[in-house]
């Protein structure tokens, strides 16, 4: 049995997890997975990413925000960040499968969900940096953005006749249902499954068609 520990936390009266966070935040370790923090903050750079990008979500659904700035760092992550936040994606994913009560699973898919997209889009934002490809319209749909750069940059046609573009197509539709804040809808581990898969394979065909490998 491990000894318990004496410190100047142990007497605060707080849970024991927030004691978990103060001493990992004393000793710069991240408070999510105990790595190193990053610029003296939270979280080790894994995690600043995955938070950046669910405080932005948070911001938009409160504010019910339309428009994305696609400028900003979170949609910018590089290659490894992207297969970084697919595996999180994963790991939220399987939390929900673990939950015995629908509605905390639903929150846990609901992560798993923007994560997948952030994914994407931090794929996206890299290719089109790479390739100095330019939209005329920065606020374009992820959509109508996806369809541009298979155009311009792909060695295969986008077909959006076939199911993987229609399963993606549902995807977004599964995605911005919850970004209205007057719906409060739970989602099934099927749709999330379904949704998350057409990403990662829309990111496969993509990847292959440019650079000729599996991106993941």
């Amino acid at each position: 049995m491990p000894k318990p520990i004496s410190d100047e936390i142990t007497g605060l009266s707080i849970s024991r997890q927030r004691r978990y966070q103060l001493r990992k935040r004393r000793d710069r370790k991240c408070i999510r997975c105990g790595q190193d923090a990053v610029n003296q903050g939270y979280f080790c750079e894994t995690h600043r990413q995955i938070h950046n990008v669910l405080s932005r979500e948070l911001r938009r659904k409160r504010f019910d925000s339309k428009q994305r700035v696609h400028d900003s760092e979170s949609y910018g992550f590089p290659f490894s960040s992207g297969r970084l936040l697919c595996d999180r994606a994963n790991s939220y994913l399987e939390m929900g499968r673990e939950e015995s009560s629908p509605v905390a699973a639903s929150k846990h898919f609901r992560v798993a969900l923007v994560i997948g997209f952030s994914a994407l889009e931090a794929y996206l934002r890299s290719v089109t940096d790479q390739f100095e490809v330019c939209f005329q319209e920065q606020t374009a749909p992820l959509d109508e953005r996806i369809e541009y750069l298979f155009r311009e940059l792909s060695t295969e046609p986008l077909d959006q006749n076939g199911n993987a573009w229609k399963e993606f197509k549902l995807a977004l539709k599964l995605r911005d249902q919850f970004e209205r804040p007057r719906i409060r809808s739970r989602i099934d581990i099927s749709a999330v499954e379904r949704a998350l898969e057409s990403i990662w394979s829309l990111l496969n065909t993509f990847h292959a068609d440019i650079y000729g490998s599996r991106w993941a």
